[in-house]
């Protein structure tokens, strides 16, 4: 029984974004999608466009910390699937990813990239999210 009610909240979701980006692309005027196949210069605009904004905006602190979790999560996910293969804990291999993007391994022999992915004025962002994480993880650990 959880299988058919699974598979038709699978299918009805499918269903419901395909229809969605249906009426879009229906009743939206403004925009000519035949340019976009048709014109290969408005694609290489829109990535120098797309480039430039990153450009202008990679020292604001939203965009730093964005790009800081990417990182983290993306290494801690590597290192445990890693660990995982070598039959051994995830978590051992999350922990390791930490050392490593950490001061003790990528701060002591990169230190240029270490200071690129993690500038000193962004470490007081990344600490209070973490120190938020922490204490919604101990909220998760007391309902349990």
């Amino acid at each position: 029984m959880k299988n058919k009610n699974s598979i038709s909240s699978v299918i009805l979701s499918i269903v419901g974004c395909v229809s969605i980006v249906y009426l879009y692309i229906q009743y939206q005027t403004d925009f000519d999608w035949q340019m976009l196949l048709r014109n290969t210069d408005y694609i290489t605009d829109e990535w120098r466009r797309f480039i430039l904004n990153i450009s202008q905006n990679h020292s604001q602190p939203l965009s730093i910390i964005l790009v800081q979790i990417s990182i983290i999560l993306i290494v801690a996910r590597a290192f445990g699937w890693l660990f995982h293969k070598l039959n051994q804990p995830v978590v051992i291999g999350e922990i390791t990813a930490g050392i490593v993007l950490g001061t003790s391994v990528l701060g002591y022999y990169i230190p240029d990239v270490s200071l690129l992915l993690f500038p000193a004025h962004s470490i007081s962002y990344l600490n209070y999210l973490s120190q938020i994480g922490l204490i919604l993880f101990m909220f998760v650990i007391g309902t349990v």
